[in-house]
C-alpha cells in the first residue's frame, strides 16, 4: 500500500498495476497486488513522497455507522492493506446503528497501538460514547502528533478534537 502524501494538489500517477484509488483523510491512498514497491517507484514519474502504509485499525463501538466503519475495512483489504476492527466496548460483538450485528477482530483493552501505521474513527450515533472512553480521544492525538494516518468520519471529527 503506498500513499501519495500530497495534501494540496496530490498526484495521480498510474503506479502500475493499482488495484484502487481512495481519498482518505487527504491523502490519495493507493495498493499494487503481486508487486514490489521499487518496481512501482521506478515506474513512477512522481515529485510526491510516498510512504509505506501496512497496518490500520478501526475502532468500533455500539451504534456505530455501519457503511463508515465496514467500508473502510472492506475498501482497505481490497487494496492490500491489514486491517483490525477494534471493538472499544470490551466485548468484540459490536452492534451497528442500523442493528447490524458484527464482530470486531479485537478489543481495545488488549491493543497495542504503536504498531499501527493508521486509524480510523467512524462516525454513527454512538461516536459520543466512542468519546468517553478512556484513552480514544488521547490515541488520536497521538497518532496526529507523530504524523501517523488520522481519519475521522462524519460525527467523530468532532468527537476528537
Amino acid at each position: 500500500m503506498w500513499a501519495c502524501k500530497a495534501r494540496s494538489n496530490p498526484c495521480d500517477q498510474d503506479l502500475g498495476v493499482l488495484i484502487s484509488k481512495s481519498y482518505i483523510n487527504n491523502y490519495i491512498v493507493m495498493g499494487g497486488e503481486n508487486s514490489r514497491f521499487e518496481e512501482q517507484v521506478a515506474k513512477a514519474d512522481c515529485e510526491c513522497p510516498l510512504y509505506f502504509m501496512s497496518k490500520i485499525a478501526v475502532l468500533c463501538n455500539d451504534g456505530v455507522e455501519e457503511i463508515e466503519c465496514l467500508t473502510v475495512v472492506d475498501f482497505c483489504r481490497r487494496a492490500g492493506i491489514e486491517v483490525l476492527t477494534v471493538s472499544v466496548t470490551g466485548k468484540r460483538q459490536i452492534m451497528g446503528a442500523h442493528q447490524i450485528c458484527f464482530h470486531a477482530d479485537e478489543v481495545y483493552n488488549d491493543m497495542n497501538f504503536e504498531e499501527f501505521d493508521g486509524i480510523v474513527y467512524p462516525g454513527g450515533p454512538g461516536t459520543g460514547v466512542l468519546g468517553e472512553k478512556p484513552g480514544v480521544k488521547e490515541l488520536a492525538q497521538k497518532f496526529l502528533n507523530s504524523g501517523k494516518m488520522l481519519a475521522a468520519i462524519c460525527a467523530a471529527p468532532g468527537m476528537i478534537s
